[in-house]
């Protein structure tokens, strides 16, 4: 029965053994499988840590290198060093940085939006900047366009006076040089330009003067052809009279000539008939009958020369009676000849010859004592002196008849001496007496002498010849008149010719000095100057209005930039940071996600341990269950296998007493079993607890061993502080690994426990001494390097804030790099440093100083061109010296000064590569200066360089009026009278300190004292000279003897006379005022 329950208990216990043995098999199973998911859990949670961390050190340097975050950079170092710390067996979950937390949200945001902001005014600074470089380039070719307008304006003005000397030139071929004189002092009188006028207003002034100028020389040259086309007038109506003269002689001599031919062709003298004798004489000669007149018939005889006064009484008598030129007709016509004569009504033309027979046969008497003594004593049977001219019927007129008897009855006829007294018919008397009385009908009357010129044909040839003689003296006469009037007439028509040729001249000098046209272009150049001066002030204000625009935002950008400058400098910076912000946003919320995980990788990793620390319960649980099974079955098959050898060899006695001892020894073992599981407890919890104590020990290790990196990294990094030869060669050793022998070369060996507190004492004696120079050297080199940011921190360290805190060796390192990469680059670097400063600032502002310089010169001119003094009109020249010394500062670059006189926008590439040659030469020239004199300061030799003053140099120029100009040498002066010189000197110094306080600010006093000023000068011309004092708006304090403010030029001054009596220490000053052209 006992062996039953025993085979019973032993299978009962050893299958309740294999059901905990398989239990017991699960649960290490369970166990084995807890540790490995613990193990996944831990290293999932160091993966996501260390992922964590090196996103982190991410982001902290995304912050730092490119969203310029500094305080965000510092939260998340902060946060590294939190996230850092965190293990899987900590005993709290843990959690997400603060930063982390508020990086995904407002944080971001707001420095999105401010970043944002700088970014929009970056672009608003972008589009300032293009507006302003427009406005500069618009500025420039204004300027440009200005320059131009104003070097044609200049250009023509100088063409207008060059035309106004070559007309006064033309014009002394036509008036006196002390008319053009007359005229030039006129002028100058007149188109004084005294009055201040600015620069805008000065080419209206200018072309105002010319204006003048071109009247006045119109109205003159008008007077001068007025002058010429009253002698061309007067020369042209003395040439008409001398024509008309001449026409007149022409006639007369065209008259003269055809007499004398017709003389020529007569064949005797032919005297002056009546129209009615001639006309009768014609229409008897149509009937066929022959008519003669009666001085034909007639002839003086010998005795009575034909130019005798006798022969000419005879003639005289007969022509005053009327019977020279009567008709002789044959007594066989006669008839016929009164018919048609008495039909015509021409019969008192034919001599009645009958009639005169009739009445002297009828009336014949005889002569008185005094008839006698009247006739001389001459036979009055016929008239005396008279005879027959035989040569009648020889010629052409005669036709062939014997006239003598004609001839010889009317001699009778004529000839009777009778004088009835007591008659009564005193119609038909006719008496011719010797004493030249005549009677003949009612007609009595007494005959001068004189030479015969009809009567026989000798004495008519005769006269024909004195007449021809006579006409050809008299031609003669008439050629010479002629030829002298012709001669006249050429030296009229010469004169008239070269007045009017010098008329056409003169009106020829007008159009060819073209001072018309020129004045045209200049009032043109002067529209265009003052459009294109416009558009410049209009250019120059939008480019001062951009600029402004351009320095506020750039200022409020600065502001805004919290003293970032480097976002207030650079766009794409920010652009930069912007998007690293953006980025920096979305990885820190991924990170704040896997943070998440990671807490949630804690809890995993925390349940994994509690799960393993209750698989590892249960399997002591269940291995103690399954021992005691085993050993309960074991028991059991022992007792079994007892009572199975008892039931076979002993009896039951005894098996009970075995049993009984078997019991006794199964609670003994019992008792032990339980004390070596107490014991194996105890050994397995101080097992957990040695594992618990070495986990943390390697973790102390491995904070000593990093400790000790990072101390080594320190070492060595304070090795690499400063580069000198024992801190060089302990830091080889160190880069070998072997830090200790490093740090104990530092030391001179390797030191005691008990050394180290003295030597401690005593290297930090060393150091705070050292820190202290190191401080005090620091301060006093910190201005130097204030740019780099300096900063000296409690370590002695120095860090350079501005160029990422590096230290010095790094800011030496950096600014080898730098110089080296200066040097590598230079050409490039001057490239560009020549176009956006040199050649865009430095050259334009030399650019508009020597316009500037320019202008004034113009200006000064201008005014003195308007002020001669003492005869003279003064003139400033600024020109460039005929060559440059090469050996002084600047001398390079004055040679292309008209390069510089250009905008740097029409500059070709040739221009600015000579242009960046010479700014080469300058610097080279400077830096070979530093070499050789190293107390030469960089910056006062490059002012000297572009001192553009030195470039050039000023001439005084003198033009006498009606003079040539000639520049002021010290020769000239020399031979100038002790006004002349002082004027010279005068006009220079004043333009000169006129110059210098045109740099004054605005409102400051021009003020300036003189001592004997203007002593030995007329007053006229200290007035000239006050004049252009004034027009310089200069304020002055003067004395001496002859000086006086007064004047319509002058708006006000004050003048006190001095009255001092000799050997009195007291002198009287007497004041008067002068303002508005009047003395107060």
């Amino acid at each position: 029965k006992q062996l039953t329950a025993a085979r019973e208990r032993t299978r009962e216990t050893q299958g309740q053994a294999q059901e905990q043995q398989k239990s017991l098999e699960a649960a290490r199973q369970a166990k084995r499988a807890s540790i490995e998911r613990l193990e996944r859990q831990m290293a999932r949670f160091n993966a996501m840590k260390a992922e964590s961390v090196a996103q982190l050190r991410e982001l902290g340097t995304l912050a730092r290198e490119e969203s310029y975050w500094e305080v965000a950079a510092f939260q998340l170092e902060e946060a590294l060093r939190q996230i850092s710390s965190i293990t899987s067996e900590a005993s709290s979950a843990p959690e997400v940085p603060l930063v982390i937390r508020s990086l995904p949200g407002a944080m971001s945001e707001e420095r999105i939006d401010w970043l944002r902001h700088l970014e929009e005014l970056h672009r608003q600074r972008e589009k300032l900047d293009a507006t302003v470089q427009h406005a500069r380039n618009l500025e420039a070719t204004r300027f440009q366009e200005l320059d131009l307008s104003r070097n044609r304006f200049q250009s023509v003005e100088d063409r207008f006076n060059e035309a106004v000397l070559m007309l006064n030139n033309a014009l002394e071929r036509f008036t006196s040089q002390e008319s053009l004189q007359l005229l030039q002092e006129t002028m100058l009188l007149q188109g004084d330009m005294g009055d201040v006028v600015d620069d805008d207003a000065l080419p209206g002034r200018v072309v105002e003067e010319c204006t003048f100028i071109l009247e006045h020389y119109r109205k003159a040259i008008d007077e001068l052809e007025t002058q010429f086309m009253q002698e061309a007038n007067q020369g042209q109506a003395k040439l008409n009279e001398l024509q008309v003269a001449q026409g007149g002689k022409i006639r007369e001599i065209e008259e003269v000539r055809t007499l004398y031919e017709q003389k020529l062709a007569e064949p005797e003298f032919t005297p002056l008939r009546s129209p009615r004798h001639t006309t009768a004489r014609a229409k008897l000669a149509e009937q066929g009958i022959i008519a003669l007149p009666l001085y034909m018939l007639l002839d003086f005889i010998p005795e009575i020369d034909c130019e005798s006064e006798e022969a000419g009484r005879i003639e005289y008598m007969l022509e005053d009676a009327g019977l020279l030129d009567a008709l002789v007709v044959a007594p066989e016509q006669a008839s016929v000849a009164d018919a048609l004569l008495a039909e015509e009504g021409l019969s008192d033309c034919r001599l009645d010859i009958e009639g005169m027979m009739t009445n002297s046969e009828s009336q014949r008497f005889i002569a008185t004592p005094q008839e006698v003594q009247r006739t001389d004593g001459h036979d009055a049977s016929n008239f005396y002196g008279l005879r027959f001219d035989t040569s009648v019927n020889s010629s052409p007129d005669g036709n062939s008849l014997d006239w003598e008897p004609i001839a010889a009855t009317i001699m009778t006829a004529l000839g009777e001496n009778g004088f009835p007294v007591n008659t009564s018919d005193m119609q038909a008397r006719v008496r011719f007496n010797n004493d030249g009385s005549w009677t003949h009908g009612l007609l009595t009357g007494r005959a001068g002498g004189g030479s015969a010129s009809c009567i026989g044909k000798t004495t008519r040839l005769r006269v024909r010849q004195r007449e021809l003689e006579e006409i050809t003296r008299k031609r003669t006469q008439l050629d010479d008149e002629l030829r002298a009037q012709t001669q006249g007439i050429t030296h009229y028509e010469e004169q008239l010719a070269e007045i009017r040729e010098r008329q056409t001249q003169l009106r020829k000098v007008f159009p060819n000095s073209g001072l018309e046209k020129i004045f045209a272009e200049l009032d043109q150049s002067r529209l265009a100057l003052e459009s294109n001066r416009s558009a410049y002030q209009k250019a120059h204000l939008q480019t001062q209005e951009a600029r402004q625009r351009f320095n506020n935002l750039t200022a409020r950008l600065e502001r805004d930039s919290n003293g970032i400058t480097i976002f207030a400098s650079d766009a794409q910076r920010v652009q930069d940071a912007l998007l690293g912000v953006i980025k920096l946003k979305n990885q820190a919320q991924s990170l704040q996600m896997q943070l998440a995980g990671l807490s949630n990788s804690w809890e995993e990793s925390q349940k994994a341990r509690e799960a393993q620390a209750q698989a590892e319960i249960n399997e002591v649980h269940i291995a103690q269950v399954y021992e005691r099974n085993r050993y309960q079955a074991l028991q059991a098959q022992a007792e079994e296998e007892e009572l199975q050898r008892i039931a076979e060899f002993s009896d039951a006695e005894e098996l009970s007493e075995r049993l009984q001892t078997l019991r006794l020894q199964s609670e003994t073992l019992t008792t032990n079993l339980n004390d070596a599981k107490a014991v194996f407890y105890r050994a397995d919890e101080r097992a957990n607890n040695a594992a618990n104590q070495l986990i943390e020990v390697e973790e102390r290790l491995q904070l000593a061993q990093h400790e000790r990196s990072e101390k080594q990294a320190h070492f060595v990094d304070l090795l690499a502080a400063y580069p000198v030869e024992e801190l060089a060669s302990a830091q080889q050793i160190a880069a070998e690994g072997k830090h200790m022998s490093a740090s104990q070369r530092l030391l001179g060996g390797a030191l005691r426990e008990a050394d180290i507190p003295a030597r401690k004492e005593q290297l930090e004696g060393i150091y705070r001494d050292a820190y202290n120079a190191l401080s005090r050297t620091f301060n006093r080199e910190q201005p130097i390097l204030l740019e780099y940011g300096p900063d000296l921190d409690d370590q002695g360290l120095v860090l350079f804030l501005n160029e990422n805190k590096c230290k010095a060796v790094e800011l030496l390192e950096l600014l080898s790099e730098r110089i080296e990469m200066q040097k590598m680059l230079l050409n490039q670097e001057e490239t560009r440093l020549f176009e956006d400063f040199l050649l865009h600032e430095i050259a334009e502002a030399i650019r508009t100083s020597i316009f500037e310089a320019e202008e004034w010169v113009q200006q000064i001119n201008q005014v003195l061109s308007g002020l001669p003094m003492i005869g003279e009109h003064y003139a400033l020249q600024w020109k460039p010296p005929a060559e440059y010394d090469m050996s002084k500062l600047g001398s390079h670059l004055a040679q292309h000064y008209k390069l510089l006189r250009k905008p740097t926008q029409v500059l070709t590439l040739e221009e600015t590569e000579t242009l960046m040659h010479a700014f080469r030469q300058e610097i080279d020239s400077v830096r070979l200066r530093q070499q050789e004199s190293a107390d030469i300061n960089f910056m006062d030799a490059l002012e000297q360089v572009f001192d553009y003053r030195e470039w050039f140099h000023f001439d005084v120029l003198v033009t006498p009026i009606g003079g040539q100009r000639q520049r002021l040498t010290d020769r000239v002066a020399g031979t100038r009278s002790g006004a002349e010189q002082l004027f010279a000197l005068y006009v220079p110094l004043f333009a000169a300190l006129g110059a210098l306080y045109r740099s004054a600010a605005p409102g400051a006093p021009n003020l300036l004292a003189l001592d004997e000023a203007f002593d030995k000068v007329s007053i006229a011309n200290t007035q000239r000279i006050i004049e252009f004092l004034v027009s310089q708006e200069f304020q002055w304090i003067m004395t001496g003897p002859q000086i006086s403010g007064t004047g319509a030029k002058i708006p006000a001054c004050a003048r006190y006379l001095m009255i001092h009596e000799k050997g009195s220490p007291i002198a009287t000053a007497s004041a008067s005022f002068w303002s508005d052209s009047q003395t107060l």
